[in-house]
């Protein structure tokens, strides 16, 4: 795939949680060897994207590749916001060089992703290694007062503005738009995106004082005009 799909940048595998299959450091080890080598064959890097559980034993496992000699921009661990011990390793993986993801959707226990950014910050993790993704229409439980699962709901991609609006009040917007732009796009090797400079991909977002977006341009393009979308998708009314 990495070398047929130009959009493919990697793998991806579920560690720490009950639903997973609980792989071996060894296992990890070979997807990610498969990840570097495929990268390297197609001159682009390749990262082994992990969804994260509540289970504390993905970053030991992630420093033990390291130690074996696996470079550690190669693995990208989502989701670390949702049990403090988890956290605690993701902050120290940030320290060692990692990057980390934060979901804006939900399923951070100490609040928001904004919180979540924060509170990385303050424990010394590095800013331009802390990314934010929605994990947009992705499946989300619902729980009662209880703490019982009572249904699920779907992650909106929608949410990554309203991170970014309740961060740029935490931290100021120039720093809460790194996790989104040129973070993101620097963690990626997407060279063209994140920044707005002379032969870049010419993506723009307008918005107004209160954040909300009035106009967006793709590669130059206008497809939104006065905060209405002007340009829609095949499948989209």
């Amino acid at each position: 795939d990495l070398l047929t799909i130009p959009e493919c940048l990697g793998v991806k595998i579920a560690m720490g949680d009950h639903r997973c299959s609980f792989p071996t450091t060894q296992e990890v080890l070979r997807v990610l060897s498969d990840c570097r080598v495929g990268g390297m064959i197609c001159g682009h890097d390749s990262y082994l994207h992990v969804h994260l559980g509540d289970l504390p034993i993905a970053f030991p496992a992630f420093m033990e590749c390291v130690k074996m000699g696996m470079p550690i921009k190669h693995i990208r661990p989502t989701h670390v916001g949702r049990h403090p011990e988890v956290f605690a390793q993701a902050i120290a993986f940030t320290k060692a060089g990692g990057y980390i993801d934060i979901t804006t959707s939900g399923g951070n226990y100490m609040g928001s992703a904004a919180d979540a950014f924060v509170m990385a910050l303050n424990e010394g993790a590095p800013i331009d290694r802390i990314t934010f993704s929605s994990d947009g229409h992705g499946s989300m439980p619902r729980f009662d007062k209880n703490g019982e699962m009572i249904g699920l709901t779907v992650c909106k991609v929608s949410d990554d503005l309203k991170m970014l609006q309740e961060l740029a009040g935490k931290i100021g917007l120039e720093k809460a738009l790194l996790p989104l732009t040129r973070t993101i796009a620097t963690a990626l090797c997407l060279d063209n995106k994140g920044v707005i400079e002379a032969g870049k991909d010419a993506d723009l977002l307008v918005m107004d004082k209160d954040l909300k977006p009035i106009h967006l341009f793709m590669k130059g393009r206008q497809v939104m005009k006065d905060s209405e979308v002007i340009v829609k998708g095949a499948f989209e009314e």
